[in-house]
This record gives structure tokens, sequence and C-alpha cells, in this order.
């Protein structure tokens, strides 16, 4: 699997100064980097500074399937802190997409080792939507 973490934001213009400061003691983090991934329902990232870890913020967009897969999403805990993580059928999706242009080989070995890993995988929803998202073929050729 890859080696950051990766986060799915609901976030507005507003909130850009205050996730800013929120995090710049621990993190480094760019306000205009943040500014512009709000703007345009994009990607910003973050990197602890002691740790050296980096997290992905995507900005969630506003599309049918987004607002779908953000209402999916599991809650787990994690040292005691309720999380929201995303199902692994809108995983699978989203190294998809993350794929269809890249043809990364990373995320197409993610998406190999989840659909062989992952016991119950709604099969129905994952058809639908790589259909609907134009990943079908990707889909068909990662399952084979």
């Amino acid at each position: 699997m890859t080696r950051d973490i990766d986060l799915v934001i609901e976030l507005c213009e507003r909130d850009v100064d205050r996730i800013t400061r929120l995090f710049q003691q621990d993190y480094y983090i760019d306000r205009d980097m943040v500014q512009r991934a709000v703007r345009e329902q994009a990607m910003f990232n973050m990197i602890h500074n002691a740790l050296v870890v980096k997290v992905d913020c995507v900005v969630r967009k506003e599309t049918e399937y987004r607002r779908e897969e953000f209402t999916r999403r599991r809650a787990v805990s994690i040292a005691g802190q309720q999380v929201f993580i995303v199902s692994p059928e809108d995983l699978i999706l989203s190294k998809l997409d993350w794929a269809k242009e890249s043809r990364s080989e990373m995320q197409l070995t993610d998406v190999r080792n989840l659909l062989n890993s992952v016991q119950g995988l709604d099969t129905v929803y994952l058809s639908r939507w790589a259909d609907r998202l134009g990943l079908a073929a990707l889909y068909r050729e990662v399952s084979a």
C-alpha cells in the first residue's frame, strides 16, 4: 500500500486560516496550497515536522459520487478517538480513478491487494460506480 495518510475533508474558504493555524506548529503546511485546494476542490498536503509523515488532504468534490462516498464512510476508534475511514469499495474506486491516467502500478497493485484480501466487498456497488465513472474497463482488468 502507499505510504502516507490520505484524508478526505470538507473545507470551505472560511476554514483556510483556521486549519492552517491549527496545524502549523507541528506540520509543514502552506496556506496558499490550502486555499488553492479549497477553491479547486483539489488536494494539499502537510508533513509532520518530527515524524516526517506526509498527510494528503483531499478536499471533497461536490459530485454525486463523492457525496455518496462520504455517506458510506465508516467510523472506527483509533487511540480512543472516533475517526471516519473510507469504505473499501470507495478506496478501490478512488485508486482506480488515480490510476486511470497515470497507470500507476502502485495504485493498481493496491487495488488488486484490496480485491483479494477484503471479504464481503459490495461488487454490485463497485461495478455500478466503475461504469458510471468511466473505470469499468480498468476495474475488469484488475479483477481478472
